[in-house]
Parts: structure tokens; sequence; C-alpha cells
């Protein structure tokens, strides 16, 4: 009976559970196995669901963790409410003025991915003490400042990787779109400053880690230390070794392997893991798979929900492809990463109570069911909310991988026009499915009509050069020069530098014998691509062109005759 005790004492779930969900092996064991179907492209499409289906299964949840830790305790909504409001409020705000300004949309974007892994490191800077006090380790403040220190060095490199021009490494899981309103805005710190920089802060780091191990040692024994030290290794596995790496540019953002998805994953688990043991101290009636189920509905209706809300056609513009769905998860994530760093707080003492110590009535306090006809109202509301916008993940989920991404693999236009239909019904409607859909149409010989429609409807939905483009070939294909041309100007418009908007725009100018303005467009084509051989043959045909006597109309050559004389 004591060593169960003592057990739980220094573990919340036990050693196995904590080790792959707490400390980080269940991470070091996912890249392992990661390496043979990364190796293979037949295991591509598996790998884009796993990470769609993660996003789902686990980023939405631990959002949702936060929402019940405050909203489900009465002592947390007495103590946190208006604050939790307020931030609500504010974020809403940024949000919708977001959609309407690029420029702070942008900044928005990029103070969630530089704040990012001060956010992670923060957790497992956390969770590490929590094992030390556990195990009834006294840290000292020197050895307690120089762990810190640690997880501040390793946040600063990724920060000078992120925001200098050395590497591409990226710790946001963002989808990439050609047309996107929204960009990370980088500081853009000289290269010779993150040259030394880099390299002084890595030793830093090093030597920090060195000293508190050594200091430690005195202190515990390796088996206490050893929860601690695993997430100081998932740390480094996380920021430290990827910064060193991109720093001799022996990684890029597009390696899987150190992909930030897994990052978020990773620490998404951490969350719910903690939050559950934390559920279950609190409320003697926890249920786990209820527990979960919950997190995943609060999350869905915080992460889901507004993406519908302003979705083009109802209160938005900007389609989720777009930038809309990035805007919206950078602001779900900065409304997480201030909330949590106002609730989760080992010196306070109910949240210690719970955390550092184990047993029965000792730190646990009971939760209170929620009482008032308008208090139940509300959280049916939000539970409908919830369930609706896991409807519309779901559908979302299937149909662009299903109905869209592995149609357009195998040409099944018909399978791709039933996507798009559905896809519109949940108002996730994309201008890249409605190009790439016109695209296939074309291919496979459908009728013109058709082919514009979704070129049309891609335009509608958010204007981009590529389908300007398309629709501007279709047309001359057609026989509607002028209206062609037309289509490849508004496509300059929006990429003024677009090679094959120049291109086509040059080529239907010539047929329409406006040889001044085909000679601008394709000058300009040429300054972009000199060696382009198709650019000089244009340019050929439109010097034989321009040079030819126009031809002399019938009418003109009367009228150039002589009077006859009376």
């Amino acid at each position: 009976m004591a060593a169960t005790t003592q057990t739980s004492q220094r573990w919340f779930f036990g050693p196995v559970p904590d080790l792959i969900l707490g400390c980080g092996a269940g991470y070091v064991a996912l890249m392992a196995i990661l390496l043979v179907p990364l190796a293979s492209s037949a295991f591509a499409p598996w790998v884009a669901l796993t990470v769609a289906a993660g996003t789902l299964l686990l980023n939405a949840p631990h959002y949702g963790a936060t929402l019940l830790r405050i909203s489900e305790d009465p002592e947390d909504r007495h103590r946190y409410g208006f604050f939790t409001l307020c931030v609500t409020a504010v974020m809403g705000v940024l949000l919708v003025a977001g959609l309407h300004a690029a420029w702070l949309g942008s900044l928005l974007l990029t103070a969630y991915i530089t704040w990012s892994p001060w956010h992670f490191a923060g957790q497992n800077y956390g969770l590490g003490l929590m094992f030390l006090r556990r195990r009834g380790v006294a840290v000292p403040a020197g050895p307690k400042k120089l762990l810190y220190a640690s997880f501040l060095l390793s946040f600063l490199l990724t920060f000078l990787t992120m925001h200098g021009s050395i590497g591409t490494l990226s710790v946001a899981p963002l989808i990439d779109f050609p047309n996107d309103v929204y960009r990370f805005r980088s500081l853009g710190i000289p290269d010779p400053w993150i040259r030394v920089a880099l390299p002084l802060v890595a030793t830093g780091y090093v030597v920090v880690l060195g000293t508190w191990a050594f200091a430690m040692l005195r202190q515990a024994s390796p088996g206490d230390l050893g929860p601690t030290v695993a997430l100081i290794g998932l740390q480094a596995l996380w920021f430290s070794i990827p910064s060193a790496l991109a720093f001799f540019g022996l990684l890029t953002s597009s390696s899987l392997v150190m992909s930030t998805f897994w990052i978020a994953f990773a620490h998404s688990i951490q969350y719910l893991w903690v939050t559950a043991y934390y559920a279950k101290r609190s409320e003697p009636s926890f249920r786990m798979a209820g527990y979960l189920g919950k997190t995943l509905l609060a999350g869905m209706s915080l992460t889901i929900f507004p993406t519908v809300l302003f979705a083009p056609g109802l209160l938005g513009t900007i389609p989720f492809q777009a930038g809309m769905g990035a805007l919206v998860f950078s602001v779900v994530n900065l409304h997480h990463f201030i909330l949590d760093g106002a609730i989760w707080k080992l010196r306070d003492g109910r949240i210690a109570g719970l955390l550092l110590r184990s047993g029965g009535a000792q730190g646990s306090v009971p939760v209170t069911p929620a009482s008032g006809f308008g208090r139940h109202a509300v959280r049916r509301m939000a539970w409908c909310i919830g369930a609706l916008s896991l409807v519309v993940a779901v559908v979302n989920l299937w149909e662009m991988e299903f109905g869209y991404r592995r149609a357009l693999e195998t040409n099944d236009v018909g399978r791709m026009l039933e996507a798009t239909r559905r896809m519109h019904w949940i108002g996730r409607d994309s201008a890249g499915i409605h190009n790439n859909l016109a695209v296939t149409l074309a291919r496979n010989g459908a009728r013109r009509e058709l082919v514009q429609e979704h070129f049309r409807r891609s335009i509608e939905i958010f204007p981009t050069a590529q389908a300007w483009i398309g629709l501007g070939i279709s047309l001359r294909e057609e026989g509607e020069a002028a209206k062609a041309v037309d289509a490849f100007e508004a496509a300059l418009a929006l990429a003024p530098d677009n090679l094959t908007a120049l291109l086509e725009a040059g080529q239907t100018r010539l047929e329409l014998g406006e040889f001044q303005r085909a000679r601008t467009a394709l000058d300009h084509a040429a300054e972009l691509d000199p060696k382009s051989e198709r650019i000089r043959s244009i340019q050929l045909q439109l010097e034989r062109a321009a040079s030819r006597p126009p031809p002399v109309r019938a009418d003109a050559a009367d009228d150039a005759l002589p009077e006859p004389s009376q």
C-alpha cells in the first residue's frame, strides 16, 4: 500500500502513460515510426490525412480544455469570468478588424507564430518543476533560475532562426496558399548578427544546462531527475536542435520529421494529459470519455464556428483557404495563450494542491453543479454550437481528402463537383478548388461554358491571377479575344509580374493587332525571363506583323482616285 501511495505521489496516471504522454517519449517514438513511411511517396496522402485528423482530434480539444477549466467550476468562473470575457471580447474585435485590414491580420499571425515556441517552452518548464516537486526534490532559487534560463535560451534560438535570414524554420501549423492575404512578417535580423548571436546563445544554453545538472545531482538522484531531464530533451528536440540544424543549412520547414504539426500535436497531448488529471482530482464523478468529449465540443465551437460565421456569403469576404482560416487560428491561439498564462500557476494554492499532491480529499474541491435556467440554456446552446461545428469539421475533412484531393489525382470530375456542393453548404467553398476543377474540366474536354462557370465562381469567391488567366485562355479558345484580354489584364492587376499573364496578354493583343500594347507586355515578360524561347518567338511574330504594310481597303483605294473631270 505504501509503495502504491509513493508511486501515485510521483506520477499522475502512472510511469508509462506519464512518460509517453507528458514527457515526450511518444513523440520520439512517432518520429522514429515516421521515418519509414516518409521514405515512400505512397504514404503521402495518409500522412496528410493524419495531420488533418490530428488537428481535429488533438489541437481543438486542448483549446476546449482551457474553456472547461474556466467555465465548469463555479469558483473558477467567479475568479476568471470577467477576465475571460474581456480577453474574448478584445480578441473578437481584433479578429473582425483583421478580416478588413491585411496589415493587422499579418501582425496577429506574426504574434502567434512568434509566441508559440515560448508557450510550448513554458509548459515544458512548468511540467519539469512539477515532477521535481512531486518527488519531494528541493529546487533552490539558483538551479530554478538556471532551469528557467535554459528554456528561455531555447526559445531565443528559435526566435533568432524565425526572425533572421538564416534557415526557414517555422513553428506554427499553417497551410500554404498561393494567395494568402496574411503573411508572417519576419523582423529580418541581419545575417552577420545572426551568425554571431546564435552560436553565443547556443553556447550559453549548453553551459546553463550543464550547470543546472551539476547542481541538481547534488540535490536528487538521477531517477528523481529523470522526467524533468526528459522534458529538457523534448524541448531541445522541438526547438534547440532544429534551430542548430537550420543554422548549418541541414533543415528546412518542409522537413516533415521536424514538422510543427507533430510538435503542436505533442503539446496538445501534454495539455490534455495534465488538464485531465486536474479535472479528475477536482471532480469526484470524473469520467475520462465524458471529459474528452466535452473538450472536443468546446474546442470545435472555438476553432470551427468562427470560420463558418465569417465565411464569404455570411459575415466575411475572405475564404478559409485564402487566409481567413489562418487568421482565426492565430486569434484562437493568442486567446488560448493569454488565458493559459493566467489560470495555470503552481504558486496558486488550489492548483498546487491538486497537481503537486496526491490522495483523497486533500486539495480536492468538488464542483458545484451549475444552476439557473439561464445558465442551463447558455450551456445547451454552447454544446449545440460545438456539435454543429464538429459536423462541419468532419464533413470538410472528408470532402477535402476524398472528395477533392484524391478525386483530383484520378480526374474524377463528378466526385469533385459533388465535393464542391457539399463544401458550399458548410461555408467552405474554395476559390482554389473551383480553379483546379475548371482546369481539370478543360483537360477532360468539358464544355467551355462549364469550365468558365467554375473559373468565374473561383473569382467570385476570391479573385486570383490563376483563375483570371484560366478564364482568359478559355475565352480566347472560344474566339472571344477582346474579353480574354480583359481577363489577362485583371490577372496583371493582381500580379503585375505574373509571367503567364504577360505572355497570354501579349499573344492575344498581337492577334487583335494591338502591336504597341503587345510589345509592352512582352518586353516586361522578357525582363522577368530573358532566356525564354517562347517570349522570343512571340516577339519575332510581333515584329514581322508590325513591319507589314497595313492592307489597303477597297473603299480607301477608291477615295485615293482623282475626281472625274467635268
